[in-house]
């Protein structure tokens, strides 16, 4: 053994025989010594590259995992850091298949300062793999969120998002034996072979198709939020995860750009409610409430606006009436800086009161008819025409601007069995052939009466968003110049633009090209709150709704002149309004008793 280990061992043997064996085993020693270092070596650097390709195993509970990478990923993570600021930060942790190096260094560039204490961590991987999905903890996440990779097409990327979400659910089958059964709800039309090819690689489990009537909901941990792009594979992934929540970001934005295209301004509302910088929604139960009703409850939080309650049978009631009642198992929904925020007052009394006055004239009148540019073709732009058609007032005009012929404008817009057209009754759609980027086709359309210009993004446009980016300043650049020159007032529509890059929606504020501009950072701000109470999906889905909850921007002056009886007592930090109410007299209201007044106006 010394000659083994000390290579001049032999060099003492007393006999040239005794020192020959000595130096051959000396050798002997020197190549096992040698094979043991490179085995260490070899060893010591497969963990160095595993440690920096991110492929390590990582031991991780109530954490937010984010599957894939997208323009969403940044800041989606800067919502969650905003949402985790008031616990001292959480952990989030990025599967994806871009190298870990370059997402460690785009997330460090563009989130340096930003994070509030949420610690990133980055694994290498595909998150269609099982096996690497237990690389980042799924299991005992607090949450999930799949994103859609944007360099793909629409329907790929959400084969793909479908896939990941099988693998989340085969983690489960796994779990629990190789016989193990997924159940399929049937979306009203789909059928088994549809999401067979989905299914491939999960391992073992046989697939059933159960009727929609049927279906249970499947407690889920992590919780899965799913970006998807097209509007019509919802029902899929519904069918194939009732417990997980899609939010498909193309539709959403279509929506808000909608709801924000007749009243200025309202843009400002939307974006403020969605993600985790000012306000958000909340939910919670109060026991304390039973038997209240809305005539009251309203005015019993100083730090909350109540918006309205959740029944134990899951409808969302927003605005109620003030005869509404809160039940046991309600739960409030209201707006609050935080969720630990706010609470009733003590005694639970209301903090104002008052006496309704007259209704303003002005409440009495209708709306005037609106006229809407839109500067572009998007993939679901009957779907905006048709909720156009539902919030406009009669005889308002909608007028479309984009190359594309108008034969085959109606061709799409029929598609999968629309009749949008022949339902139009409030407004009239028009057609003008043309490009955006063009002086001379927008130089020929009188800019200066219209409302409000939306200007899109092209459906060809759409995989490459630094490109279509490009082309919505340009329009923007010279809608503002024709209005201009034309107007040398200022006036003109307010223009409202749609961005598909983060980066270029920084470029367009500062250089305030537009009046208003959408972008995917409003979705993320949206996949936060999902993604931090999946319950509040449903809210925003009403939100959002056509037909549903309203949000509009009022004057305060219409408020005055009524006849206000308050309490003493003024909730902390309300600001004061004053208003001239005739040529002699000033009025002072508190924000909250021009809530009261407004309430019943």
């Amino acid at each position: 053994w010394v000659y083994v280990v000390d290579t001049a061992a032999h060099a003492n043997a007393p006999e040239g025989s005794q020192r020959a064996v000595a130096l051959v085993i000396t050798v002997g020693g020197m190549l096992v010594f040698s094979f043991l270092v490179s085995i260490l070596t070899d060893n010591l650097a497969s963990l160095m590259a595993a440690l920096k390709e991110g492929k390590d195993q990582m031991v991780l509970r109530d954490h937010t995992v984010l599957l894939g990478w997208s323009e969403l990923v940044v800041p989606l993570i800067e919502e969650i850091a905003e949402a985790n600021a008031s616990e001292g930060g959480g952990t989030v942790v990025i599967l994806s298949q871009m190298d870990k190096e370059a997402v460690e260094s785009e997330i460090t560039m563009r989130l340096r300062g930003k994070l509030q204490g949420t610690e990133v961590k980055c694994r290498h991987g595909a998150p269609f793999v099982m096996q690497q999905l237990e690389l980042v903890s799924v299991r005992t996440a607090r949450s999930a969120v799949v994103l859609s990779d944007s360099n793909r097409s629409p329907d790929e990327a959400d084969k793909d998002a479908l896939r990941i979400v099988l693998c989340l659910r085969a983690m489960e089958i796994a779990a629990h034996g190789s016989q193990a059964q997924v159940d399929v709800i049937d979306p009203g039309g789909s059928s088994p072979s549809r999401v067979n090819h989905i299914l491939a690689g999960t391992r073992r489990g046989k697939l059933s198709l159960l009727p929609q009537d049927s279906r249970q909901a499947v407690a889920q941990k992590p919780h899965v939020v799913v970006e998807m792009r097209d509007i019509d594979n919802e029902a899929l992934l519904k069918a194939l995860a009732p417990w997980a929540e899609a939010v498909v970001t193309h539709d959403f934005i279509g929506r808000l750009l909608v709801k924000t295209a007749l009243e200025r301004r309202v843009a400002d509302v939307f974006c403020s409610m969605f993600g985790f910088k000012d306000s958000e929604f909340y939910r919670e139960k109060w026991p304390a409430l039973v038997g209240k009703t809305f005539a009251e409850i309203p005015f019993m939080f100083d730090d909350a606006v109540v918006l309205g309650m959740q029944t134990a049978r899951g409808e969302i009631i927003l605005c109620p009436d003030t005869t509404e009642t809160y039940m046991e198992g309600d739960e409030l929904i209201v707006l609050a800086e935080d969720n630990d925020s706010y609470q009733p007052r003590a005694d639970l009394s209301p903090a104002v009161t008052y006496e309704p006055g007259p209704v303003p004239a002005e409440l009495r009148g209708r709306p005037a008819a609106s006229r809407v540019l839109i500067c572009g073709w998007r993939r679901d732009i009957a779907d905006m025409v048709e909720e156009l058609e539902c919030i406009c007032q009669p005889h308002s005009e909608v007028h479309i601007l984009a190359p594309l012929a108008v034969e085959e404008r109606g061709v799409r817009m029929r598609e999968k069995g629309r009749d949008i057209l022949s339902r139009l009754s409030n407004l009239s759609l028009m057609h003008h052939v043309g490009d955006p980027l063009a002086r001379s086709d927008l130089g020929a359309l009188s800019l200066e009466d219209f409302n409000t210009v939306l200007v899109v993004c092209d459906e060809e446009q759409e995989p490459d968003g630094i490109v279509a980016d490009g082309r919505t300043m340009a329009t923007c650049l010279l809608i503002k110049d024709i209005v201009a020159k034309r107007d040398g007032r200022g006036g003109g529509p307010q223009i409202i633009c749609e961005m598909l890059d983060s980066r270029s929606e920084e470029l367009m504020r500062t250089t305030q090209l537009a009046d208003i501009i959408m972008s995917k950072k409003v979705c993320a701000g949206v996949i936060s709150m999902i993604e931090e109470d999946q319950g509040v999906a449903s809210l925003l889905r009403l939100l959002l709704s056509p037909t549903g909850f309203q949000v509009s921007l009022m004057s305060p002056a219409r408020y005055f002149g009524g006849r206000p009886k308050s309490t003493p007592e003024h909730r902390r930090g309300a600001p004061t309004l004053t208003v001239d109410t005739s040529a002699t007299r000033a009025e002072a209201r508190s924000f909250w008793e021009l809530t009261a007044r407004a309430r019943d106006r």
